[in-house]
């Protein structure tokens, strides 16, 4: 069954409403458990071998996207540099800011710590949000504020 999901998913991650993107999201995040409480490594290799395609997909919904590159830097995947390099495309002003906040939502999945962790990304995203003007900033604030809501309690504190 992972087999027939592994294959289907980054067709089915691709021009989504955003509103089925967050269902799709918790679908991907419970397959994501899943495999890892599997801990086969054929099922293992298919998920990873489907990660970079969804992660790259010039199609794939943003939320997804931003998942699934956390997912491979969980995974080891994906080492600093290259992350650093997703980020900032996925971040950059080319990009329209209601897609980076997106893609940025999907990224911080689950946890702030990453942020915490590591002062370049903070600073990354710190950086995005001083440059957006107060409209875009207005209009894209409730994609943020929604993924900072799911953060714990100590995440929010020490992020503030």
């Amino acid at each position: 069954m992972i087999t027939h999901i592994c294959v289907s998913l980054p067709a089915a991650c691709t021009a989504v409403a955003d509103d089925t993107a967050l269902h799709l999201l918790d679908l991907f995040f419970k397959l994501n458990e899943a495999v890892n409480i599997l801990q086969q490594a054929d099922v293992t290799g298919l998920w990873q071998h489907s990660l970079p395609i969804i992660s790259q997909g010039k199609n794939t919904a943003p939320v997804i996207a931003g998942y699934s590159t956390r997912l491979l830097f969980d995974r080891k995947l994906l080492d600093g540099e290259q992350l650093y390099r997703a980020f900032y495309y996925a971040m950059s002003r080319a990009t329209a800011p209601a897609t980076a906040a997106a893609w940025l939502e999907g990224f911080l999945k689950g946890s702030g710590a990453l942020l915490l962790l590591d002062k370049n990304l903070w600073m990354v995203v710190n950086d995005w949000v001083r440059e957006l003007t107060e409209d875009i900033f207005t209009q894209v604030l409730p994609l943020p504020r929604r993924t900072v809501a799911s953060f714990t309690g100590p995440e929010k504190k020490k992020l503030g």
